[in-house]
């Protein structure tokens, strides 16, 4: 199966409307790359590693319940792991801060995120592992 940015849509809205009670408003956010605040970063959901063709890459998810005054922050706190504020420049000429990948993603272009309803995070855990046997992303390993 294709791998675009509208097959996971596709595979999302078809698992959505079979599994959660919630589907209004939920969806895939815009690109983000690595300028300001993560999309969905204080909310729990599902993100995609895009590479340069904006093909999807790595499926993951960040759905931990957190505590205290980041309780819910599963995608932040998941995705923060990723990248490092950059190494020359950290902020642009607004004071807007930017990131670069860590060594082990470089070969990322973007990221994508979807956040589900506070009620139905643990659907997270689900819908990831759905959208991986749907699209088989290249840096996923099914069942490991």
């Amino acid at each position: 199966m294709s791998k675009t940015i509208e097959s996971l849509n596709n595979a999302t809205s078809t698992f959505l409307e079979q599994h959660a009670k919630s589907t209004k408003d939920v969806g895939w956010s815009t690109p983000w790359r690595f300028k300001g605040e993560i999309p969905n970063q204080a909310k729990q959901g599902v993100y995609a590693f895009l590479n340069t063709d904006q093909e999807v890459v790595y499926i993951g998810v960040g759905a931990s319940k957190g505590d205290g005054i980041y309780k819910g922050a599963g995608l932040g706190r998941r995705l923060g792991r990723v990248w490092k504020k950059h190494s020359t420049t950290p902020t642009d000429k607004n004071g807007v801060s930017l990131y670069e990948p860590t060594d082990r993603y470089k070969y990322l272009d973007s990221v994508i995120t979807l956040a589900l309803d506070p009620k139905e995070w643990y659907l997270a855990y689900a819908l990831e592992y759905y959208l991986i046997s749907e699209l088989r992303p290249e840096k996923n390993k099914l069942g490991k």
